[in-house]
């Protein structure tokens, strides 16, 4: 059986630190120089970098899985955080899965509205997204409007996961086989519609199970936050944090 245990991380900001708002300096925004500081550090250990089509694949038994394999997720698509990864990505040969919106495709960042101190970010276009398939970038559902699974209905949840496979589908004119679950939320309902969905992975950020991969629509991510030092990254990316986070969140 392949590894059930791999690092997916999970990334939303990555800015300039003089743009990092005071209050979430700690938290979903991470400073350019400690990203690429993590990337140098993923290329130098031998970190192959995957998507979720070669995981497929590999869980399929069609390939086989490289001895450190690593998923590096960003939730969103901000259109200044793609600008400032893709040089580091191209230098250490990195590849990356971006999860969108796909109502707000080219807009905004409308859901976090509520929350009245998260700046306005821009969303990439289509004509970015196609542009960046070329740079090692794979795009995933991350639902239609950005709402709280656990806060709506069986026929929304459909249509959110439903509409916006198809549109992605549409646009990359190939098969979508994973959903992010927005804010990683997720129940027993979510799971059994993204199945039915056609999607082959859904990924939350926690999960009740003992490995990573042990459930494929409850993938478990590890949060890069903002405050992570470099040894605070090689510990979360390793294969005991990976047991011992799984060991002590299924009990």
């Amino acid at each position: 059986m392949a590894n059930l245990n791999i690092p997916i991380l999970m990334y939303h900001h990555i800015l300039d630190k003089s743009k990092i708002p005071k209050e979430y300096q700690n938290d979903l925004y991470v400073d350019i120089f400690n990203f690429e500081k993590q990337m140098e550090y993923i290329n130098k250990s031998n970190f192959t970098t995957l998507n979720f089509d070669e995981l497929e694949l590999i869980l399929d038994g069609k390939v086989d899985f490289p001895k450190k394999p690593i998923i590096i997720t960003f939730d969103d698509g901000y259109e200044e955080t793609l600008n400032n990864v893709l040089c580091i990505l191209r230098k250490y040969k990195i590849k990356i899965v971006v999860s969108l919106v796909t109502d707000f495709i080219g807009k905004s960042n409308k859901w976090d509205f509520e929350n009245k101190q998260i700046p306005v970010y821009r969303i990439i276009n289509e004509e970015q997204i196609l542009k960046l398939v070329n740079e090692g970038v794979s795009f995933v559902s991350h639902s239609t409007t950005h709402p709280h699974f656990n806060k709506i209905g069986y026929n929304e949840l459909k249509n959110e996961l439903e509409n916006s496979k198809g549109y992605l589908e549409d646009l990359l004119k190939k098969r979508i086989n994973a959903v992010i679950y927005p804010y990683g939320e997720y129940n027993e309902d979510v799971k059994k519609i993204a199945k039915l969905a056609g999607y082959k992975f859904g990924c939350a950020v926690n999960s009740r199970k003992r490995y990573v991969l042990e459930d494929l629509y409850e993938i478990r991510r590890v949060y890069v936050k903002g405050s992570d030092s470099l040894f605070d990254f090689k510990r979360k990316i390793s294969g005991w944090y990976l047991w011992y986070r799984g060991l002590k969140e299924s009990r």
